[in-house]
């Protein structure tokens, strides 16, 4: 099996189904910064959906050093498409594929009430 079945494998295992790559994404932060991006991998599930950035290398610092990226693009997914079921959520997380070493490293996102992540 190729790392990219094991990777759907193991999101379908973390019951996300539904796997969309490369959706640009476009918005700005609360502060007012522009955020332009491509969320490489957006997998779906019956709860909401996870947003997998794909790396290579890496410092072994972890997600750390993406962070900023990711919860950027988790609140542009939550406040951009909350209600659109093929895009939408909650987000429930946000992952690093490690690609050069076959991991998957997941930081889950709390919610509001309203199902808003709660950054």
């Amino acid at each position: 099996m190729n790392r990219a079945d094991t990777l759907r494998a193991h999101l379908a295992d973390l019951g996300f189904t539904d796997l969309q790559s490369e959706i640009p994404i476009l918005g700005k932060t609360p502060d007012g910064a522009e955020v332009s991006g491509t969320i490489d991998l957006l997998a779906h599930g019956p709860d909401g959906c996870l947003i997998v950035d794909h790396k290579t290398g890496g410092s072994s610092d972890g997600i750390g050093p993406y962070w900023g990226q990711l919860s950027a693009y988790a609140d542009l997914v939550a406040e951009h498409f909350p209600t659109i079921p093929v895009l939408g959520g909650p987000v429930l997380g946000v992952a690093v594929h490690w690609m050069d070493h076959g991991t998957l490293e997941t930081v889950q996102i709390a919610q509001d009430a309203k199902g808003i992540p709660a950054l």
